[in-house]
């Protein structure tokens, strides 16, 4: 298993370590990666990499509310930070963004 580094115990002073955290695909080793890649949110407390719901590009959280963004295809929906095939009622879709509009 590998060591996420710690802040230098320079005697000038500590200086912050990079934010560090495991990335881990199925059947992938794990890796130490500054940050985490499309798809999934930076778990801080678990220092780990955890894969967005199915629909999210971005996301902060494992729910379907807690989208940033979404996959190709898909339109987000600001009211609800969700994605979906379709805008809600009273939204059209902007393709140029893939988001629905009010």
């Amino acid at each position: 298993m590998l060591e996420i580094p710690t802040p230098s115990q320079d005697p000038k002073g500590p200086e912050p370590a990079p934010e560090v955290v495991k990335h881990q695909e199925e059947e992938e080793e794990e890796t130490c990666v500054s940050h985490c890649p499309l798809g999934f949110y930076d778990d801080s407390e678990a220092r780990r990499c955890r894969r967005c719901h199915k629909g999210c590009e971005r996301c902060v959280g494992r729910t379907p509310t807690e989208c940033r963004s979404c996959r190709r295809g898909l339109y987000f929906n600001p009211l609800n930070a969700t994605c979906s095939e379709t805008c809600p009622a009273g939204y059209f879709a902007d393709d140029s963004k893939l988001s629905g509009v009010g």
